[in-house]
């Protein structure tokens, strides 16, 4: 399973490699570790994009499966 995170798109991306089972459960955290978002993905679809509109700017973690990311979430200034 890859997991990447998209300023640009402002989403984050999960590609499966293999059958992790029938639905991989997922969850964003906060900086001080609250969870602030939960969802479930479908194990038929090999790529899912996950929006992170809606959450504020700020330092959030992005757990499923036995994986964890880390980013920052912030406007893009562009003049």
């Amino acid at each position: 399973m890859n997991i990447m995170y998209s300023h640009l798109a402002n989403e984050v991306r999960v590609v499966l490699n293999e059958d992790q089972g029938e639905l991989l459960q997922y969850e964003f955290s906060d900086e001080h570790r609250r969870v602030v978002r939960r969802g479930k993905l479908p194990q038929q679809t090999k790529t899912h994009n996950i929006s992170t509109s809606g959450l504020p700017d700020g330092l959030y973690q992005f757990h499923i499966g036995d994986k964890t990311i880390s980013f920052e979430k912030r406007k893009l200034f562009v003049p």
